[in-house]
Parts: C-alpha cells; sequence; structure tokens
C-alpha cells in the first residue's frame, strides 16, 4: 500500500474511533430514533456496558490509526 494511502487509512480509523469513543456517551445517542425503534435492543444498546464496549472498540481504533499514523511519518514500512 503506498505512503498516502496508509496516512489516510490511519486517519480515517482515527476518527472512526474518536466517534466511537465519544458518541455512546452524548445525548445524542440517548436520543437516537434508532435505538429508540429496535424494541427490546434499545434497553441494551443504552446500558452502560454496552456504551462502554463500544467506547473500547473506538480505543482500539484510535490506537490502530495513531500506529499506522506515525509508522507512515517516520518513514516505516508497517505492518
Amino acid at each position: 500500500m503506498d505512503k498516502l494511502a496508509r496516512l489516510a487509512l490511519g486517519y480515517y480509523f482515527f476518527g472512526i474511533g474518536l466517534f466511537l469513543l465519544l458518541a455512546p456517551w452524548t445525548p445524542l445517542w440517548s436520543r437516537n430514533y434508532f435505538i429508540h425503534s429496535s424494541g427490546p435492543l434499545a434497553g441494551v444498546l443504552l446500558s452502560r456496558w454496552a456504551r462502554g464496549a463500544l467506547s473500547g472498540i473506538g480505543a482500539l481504533y484510535i490506537a490502530t490509526g495513531v500506529r499506522d499514523s506515525l509508522s507512515q511519518a517516520v518513514g516505516g514500512k508497517g505492518d
């Protein structure tokens, strides 16, 4: 993969990770139409453990994005 594409992928992962880390804890998440229209799944998606799980996935995406971006910034080949 060329350097620019790898760098763009790193920034993409960072952005998605930041969204997943923060969005479950905002009022936007609590008032989401799609969550409330999902019936019994709404209780699960609004629970603290589900929000924490999504935030954990977001943290992993951020770590992946930072690792990929830094590996390209210092001129390494990456994985």
